[in-house]
């Protein structure tokens, strides 16, 4: 499962600048999941969950892109079964597999 921004906001300008009103306000995009074998619940927790870790970041409350993955894993190890792997950032590349135990 791949999820992807379209924002076009760049993180080094919008920190410190945000409206202290507005924190809630962030607009961070919309995000699609690229791949997927969830279903449709599994599908708008884990966009829930990665839209609060983005916003977090353009807020400022975060300055990493790996705290954003922490979070997003957490809470989806916490409120789901499985092992969840989580990888957050820009430019990169990767290709994994996984055996499901029946």
């Amino acid at each position: 499962m791949a999820v992807s921004s379209t924002s076009s906001a760049k993180a080094a300008s919008v920190k410190g600048q945000v409206d202290k009103k507005k924190k809630d306000d962030i607009n961070i995009g919309t995000l699609r999941m690229l791949h997927k074998d969830a279903t449709k619940e599994l599908e708008e927790r884990i966009l829930e969950v990665a839209t609060t870790a983005l916003q977090s970041f353009y807020r400022g409350e975060k300055e990493l892109y790996t705290e954003i993955a922490q979070e997003i894993k957490t809470k989806m190890d916490e409120s789901e079964n499985g092992s969840w792997h989580v990888i957050v950032g820009k430019s990169f590349g990767s290709f994994v597999t996984a055996e499901v135990k029946q």
